[in-house]
């Protein structure tokens, strides 16, 4: 299944959705292959047509991920504790915002 395949997915799901709010991460770039290899210029592709589709969604906010080294483990595959942490900030403060901005006066 190619990327033009899970772009479309998701999509489709935030098309259907479209009476909730849905917050989206992008794609994690691997650190532990080099800056320049094959798959990291795949995620950054894909990220950007990501972005380029969600910007059209009003239920749609979209997370991007941080690319600090210092965010993942040793070995480059995975977020440490630093990173879970400032991704679950994050997440929390793309909620508060949703919410902030449904808040209407009454009057």
């Amino acid at each position: 299944m190619g990327w033009h395949t899970n772009l479309k997915k998701i999509r489709n799901f935030v098309e259907r959705h479209n009476q909730a709010n849905v917050v989206v991460v992008n794609v994690l770039n691997r650190f532990d292959l080099e800056t320049h290899s094959c798959v990291n210029y795949a995620v950054n592709a894909f990220n950007r047509k990501f972005d380029k589709h969600m910007k059209s969604f009003q239920n749609a906010a979209t997370i991007e991920v941080t690319s600090d080294r210092d965010s993942f483990t040793k070995h480059g595959l995975h977020l440490n504790r630093k990173g879970k942490e400032w991704a679950a900030k994050t997440i929390v403060s793309s909620i508060k915002e949703i919410f902030k901005l449904q808040k209407k006066d009454p009057i």
